[in-house]
């Protein structure tokens, strides 16, 4: 084992997870000092399993990065889940042992406080959280250290005031090629504000932003400059209210925007206002590929002034997959149950469109819908389209009423689906690579054989080239 080529050794770890990774670098000094760095390329710190302490709140980690600056430059994924605070040191509800406490190495960390002109300016602020043992000042002052990241995943606690100092005074320089952030809220009501994500928004290299239990913030760029070169927002289990243009209305280009709501466990303070949503996107309207978004019950928000409406997508001249549940996208706010829409599918669709999902239908549309999905088809309003679902309760029902739809599917060959309501997001963005929409999260779907295969077939080039 020790004669095998250093080449080797590094592209078999390629096809192991950090598990197996690491018990593979403990087979010899050799392997331990060519894989440490490869152990340290994903990193989780959470909870292994059920009644486990985190490992956020395990200090060799953090020590061992400080130490060792290599180890730190080699993560290029990294997860956190929620940590102690100075809330839960405040509350008692702080979950360090006296253990954990004393091996915290608080010396070197202090020299970085009186090193870095970032926290020197507020050095008694750090100095305290430092010498109280809170992990949130020891976890934002070891970030600046991941330069190399490419992913980020962050479980918000309540209370991380030292966390939001790191992100407010130094994001953007510590994290030069980060291209994907996720963040969510630790627990099960409540959010994180939207604004605190807005930092991150100024990497350049930033792609992607995506999240659970995201709320309406109080800060918005409404007036400001559109210069993130971000082209990606995924929201799940969300609830803001002003069209979230904390985010969007920083972003250049945006490509893809999905957005679940939440509710009032999340805000009570945010309804879902399509209309905003409207006010938002339409500057993307050129350039936005996928649009999604979800809500079971449009309930509260409505004035009687259209803002339940998002507005036409006519415009929307590069979209590709649209879901909307029909109240929003056709404006039907001050429509009695049984009378039909205001607007028509045939005029507010873009005629890009290849991929079209009606959510959460209402068994009250069963009288006018079907009629609408007809007139669509028939006019070839969307003469790409390839796949048209409808998303409800009753399946059954709508099956039989949507029997005409069926046959001008299929005469056009277009696959009609009837699925479940919530069954869309589960299947999330890879569900459209069965309309032909290649979409990056299903490349990475192979199986275990198909990891056996590839490796087969490098080691097969490798001695080929050797």
């Amino acid at each position: 084992m020790d004669r095998l080529p250093t080449e080797l050794i590094c592209l078999v770890s390629q096809f192991l997870n950090t598990p197996s990774r690491a018990a593979f670098a403990r087979c010899s000094r050799r392997y331990h000092d060519i894989l440490l760095p490869r152990v340290y390329t994903n990193v989780f710190l959470g909870y292994s399993g059920y009644n486990k302490p985190s490992e956020i709140r395990n200090p060799s980690f953090f020590n061992t990065v400080i130490r060792r600056p290599e180890l730190a430059l080699a993560v290029r994924s990294l997860h956190l889940d929620s940590w102690d605070t100075e809330a839960d040191l405040d509350r008692g509800t702080d979950k360090q042992s006296q253990e954990i406490r004393e091996a915290w190495d608080r010396t070197i960390f202090k020299e970085i406080v009186a090193r870095d002109p970032r926290w020197a300016k507020e050095a008694q602020f750090w100095l305290e959280g430092l010498d109280q043992c809170i992990t949130d000042a020891f976890l934002a002052l070891s970030m600046p250290r991941f330069t190399n990241l490419r992913r980020l995943g962050i479980e918000y606690p309540y209370g991380a005031e030292y966390f939001n100092g790191f992100v407010a005074a130094g994001v953007v320089d510590s994290f030069p090629h980060l291209e994907e952030l996720f963040i969510s809220w630790y627990d099960t009501e409540n959010g994180i504000d939207a604004y605190r994500a807005t930092p991150f928004f100024s990497i350049p290299s930033l792609a992607k932003v995506s999240g659970s239990m995201v709320r309406g913030g109080a800060v918005d760029n409404r007036e400001g400059t559109r210069f993130s070169n971000v082209t990606d927002i995924d929201l799940d289990n969300s609830s803001v209210s002003d069209g979230l243009s904390a985010w969007i209305n920083l972003c250049r280009e945006l490509r893809s925007f999905r957005y679940i709501h939440g509710g009032g466990m999340i805000s009570w303070d945010d309804e879902l206002i399509p209309s905003a949503f409207g006010d938002t996107l339409r500057p993307h309207a050129a350039s936005l590929e996928r649009l999604w978004i979800e809500v079971e019950e449009l309930d509260n928000g409505g004035d009687g002034e259209g803002n339940m409406w998002i507005g036409s997508l006519e415009n929307y001249t590069a979209l590709k997959i649209l879901g909307m549940p029909s109240t929003i996208l056709l404006d039907i706010e001050n429509v009695s149950p049984g009378q039909e829409a205001t607007r028509t599918l045939s005029t507010v669709l873009p005629r890009s469109l290849r991929f079209l999902c009606l959510t959460n239908c209402p068994e009250d549309e069963l009288s006018w819908l079907p009629g609408q999905l007809e007139d669509m088809l028939r006019v070839r309003r969307c003469p790409d389209l390839e796949m048209l679902v409808v998303q409800t309760w009753n399946t059954d029902l709508w099956e039989v009423e949507l029997g005409g739809v069926r046959e001008l599917c299929d005469e056009a060959g277009i696959g009609l689906r009837v699925r479940t309501s919530g069954y869309m997001y589960t299947r999330a963005w890879p569900f459209y690579s069965a309309a032909g929409l290649k979409t990056e999260d299903s490349a990475d779907s192979g199986d275990e054989g198909e990891d056996v295969e590839r490796l087969a077939l490098a080691i097969q080039d490798l001695r080929v080239r050797h």
